[in-house]
């Protein structure tokens, strides 16, 4: 009897494991919802607002970020959380290829937090969305920027970043 209770929660654990929980409480900042508030360069042709949109049955809100593309967004010391949390793929997934990056600025010291090359000419798994979690601990009670940015890697791509949140640790 124990043995499939078991089985339940591991099968839970791998069906549900990649969507991390987003507890109200532990939620410091969500930046789909501060959207409006963040800085655009060059311009909004370069950057989507917000989309709900499906692939698949999997619908995700994201923010999209063409190449050359930057949003950034100032956060003060009580909205900085412990852990980052997003998810990240190619909108045009068949013949892109980008390279993906987050940093921090925080005391005139900008930190790349994020690194990752998309090319899903080379790399199947590129195609499919890949979630991620990023070590804020050592920016928490500072007044910093994040910047999510888009960089040329031979094509012109199309990134999505869906539901981008801080997390504080209870």
């Amino acid at each position: 009897m124990k043995n499939w209770k078991k089985n339940i929660i591991l099968f839970l654990i791998i069906f549900f494991g990649c969507d991390y929980p987003v507890p109200e409480s532990n939620l410091s900042y969500d930046f789909l919802e501060n959207f409006n508030k963040a800085s655009i360069s060059p311009g909004p042709d370069k950057v989507f607002r917000y989309q709900s949109w499906m692939k698949g049955t999997e619908g995700r809100d994201a923010m999209v970020i063409g190449v050359y593309g930057t949003v950034t967004f100032q956060l003060n010391p009580d909205e900085v959380g412990d852990e980052l949390y997003f998810g990240l793929r190619l909108r045009n997934p068949d013949t892109a290829a980008a390279i993906c990056n987050i940093s921090v600025k925080a005391n005139d010291s900008i930190s790349v937090v994020f690194s990752k090359n998309l090319n899903t000419r080379y790399r199947a798994a590129d195609r499919d969305w890949s979630d991620a979690k990023v070590d804020f601990s050592r920016f928490k009670n500072k007044s910093i920027s994040v910047t999510f940015s888009v960089q040329f890697d031979g094509t012109d791509a199309w990134v999505e970043w869906s539901s981008p949140i801080l997390l504080a640790n209870q």
